[in-house]
């Protein structure tokens, strides 16, 4: 049988075999950083297969990666017709299994940005690869998904520093992925959008455009070192104006708010779990020594109080939460505090029901507040017949029986209608009120009013009056 005729090797073919062997040969003779290797492939009649795939090499290996680098630049930059094969052996390097390869072709993929012929490759590049996140699945693989994510996601993150318009892209792509994987999403925010800062035309755009989730990290990624400066308030601010959004975004910006916005914004601050955590040491200036306080601490407690009337809606378990957690805070709300701010809260339109666990919330704070109660706040009360309101009836009879004995002239002060009624009704204050009264002298039990002296004659028992100890107590 003849023999096969020998395979026939075209000048091309030819060409790349002998650039395949020379460049084997000058590498091995040459270090990796001399610079004549990288001249020597840039000036190459032709940039074919073997040079490519030398370039590759070198690339891939990290002894060698930082040449083979400058090689791909070079053809990028002064090859036009070499790009078609260059651009996407730089694309596919940046997600290289070995880190310290990936990071140094990411940074070139950057520099390389501010070279407009290259620009729309990069993008689409950086494009493509961030929307393989929507095929990242959680399932458990030989990677973690945090890397996948990170991988996928790094070329876009990269030239989001010189190209913020991309962040946009990651937007688009976060509301198609799993749960899981928007986590890993929101954590590659952390490097382009520190390096924009707050006040970038294109960050301040995206908040409108931008999941609630998304938001909020890029708001922790903005004040977790400074406060939110003014655009950045005002953007959050109208956002919430113009849309109904998670009043979580406030408290990253809360103390760049105007005072009016943020009274506004009361009644969606109390219902969050974090109110005193986050929000409260916001508006009274503890969250950090350097920035003052939003709110004057009378003026927030009476705000508090008033929301009861301007939002019905709004469930009494968030107010009563809001005011405790204010009275918690002793340093700023003090006993001084307190005494001017009490009666501020009978001048609100419609009396909150908090208004007497208030009261006793406070005593409880500071318990020398007692005397102020019993001379100043429970008269009060009575001058605006406290017992028509059934709700606050019941918290003045229960702060009058925490202040006993103290608040046994407060009762005499009553009509002797809801005296009468709240003595029969509570077994245990007539009972104090009895051994009060016993207490007295008899000079002063005289002064008692006619139906507290009735009272007393009627159970002379109840406190043997020899053994007991005066206690000096006026009498309006």
């Amino acid at each position: 049988a003849p023999a096969p005729a020998p395979a026939v090797i075209g000048p091309m073919a030819r060409y790349d075999s002998c650039v395949a062997l020379a460049l084997a040969r000058l590498s091995s003779v040459l270090e990796s950083k001399d610079t004549h290797l990288a001249r020597i492939v840039a000036e190459l009649p032709h940039i074919g297969h073997a040079a490519i795939a030398f370039i590759e090499t070198c690339c891939r290996d990290p002894a060698r990666s930082i040449a083979g680098l400058n090689m791909l630049r070079d053809v990028l930059l002064a090859r036009p017709a070499a790009r078609a094969t260059a651009m996407p052996l730089l694309l596919a390097v940046c997600w290289d299994t070995d880190a310290s390869v990936r990071t140094q072709a990411l940074a070139l993929c950057s520099r390389l940005y501010a070279y407009e012929p290259l620009q729309g490759d990069l993008f689409q590049g950086a494009v493509t690869r961030a929307k393989a996140l929507l095929t990242v699945h959680s399932e458990a693989t030989d990677v973690p998904l945090e890397e996948r994510v990170r991988a996928a996601g790094a070329l876009l993150i990269e030239l989001c520093s010189v190209e913020p318009a991309l962040l946009r892209m990651l937007i688009e792509v976060y509301g198609g992925v799993a749960p899981q994987v928007k986590v890993h999403i929101l954590r590659l925010l952390d490097q382009p959008v520190r390096k924009l800062g707050p006040t970038h035309p294109t960050v301040l755009g995206l908040l409108a455009a931008a999941p609630d989730e998304f938001v909020l990290r890029i708001l922790h990624l903005l004040t977790e070192k400074a406060p939110a400066p003014p655009q950045l308030a005002a953007t959050i601010c109208a956002l919430f104006h113009a849309q109904s959004r998670d009043a979580r975004l406030l408290v990253p910006v809360l103390t760049g708010c105007p005072k009016t916005d943020v009274l506004i914004f009361l009644p969606h601050l109390v219902r969050l779990r974090l109110f005193s955590s986050e929000v409260l040491p916001r508006l009274i200036g503890t969250h950090d020594k350097n920035v003052p306080a939003i709110l004057p601490p009378v003026k927030l407690l009476v705000a508090l109080h008033q929301l009861e009337a301007d939002h019905p809606n709004l469930e009494i378990k968030f107010l009563a939460a809001a005011v405790n957690a204010c009275i918690d805070q002793t340093t700023v709300f003090s006993q001084s505090v307190l005494e001017a701010a009490l009666p501020l809260l009978f001048t609100v339109k419609q009396r909150s029901q908090l208004l007497m666990r208030t009261a006793i919330k406070a005593v409880q704070a500071h318990p020398k507040l007692k005397h102020f109660i019993v001379s100043n706040f429970l008269p009060k009360a009575i001058v605006f017949q406290v017992w028509a309101d059934p709700v606050l009836w019941e918290g003045f009879l229960l702060c009058v029986k925490k202040t006993m004995p103290a608040s046994f002239n407060v009762l005499c002060m009553l009509p002797p209608p809801q005296c009468a009624a709240a003595l029969a009704n509570d077994p245990d204050l007539r009972r104090e009120v009895i051994e009060v009264a016993q207490r007295l002298p008899e000079p002063a039990r005289v002064n008692l009013p006619p139906h507290i002296r009735e009272l007393v004659a009627a159970q002379p028992d109840v406190v043997e009056a020899a053994s007991a100890e005066a206690v000096s107590v006026p009498v309006s």
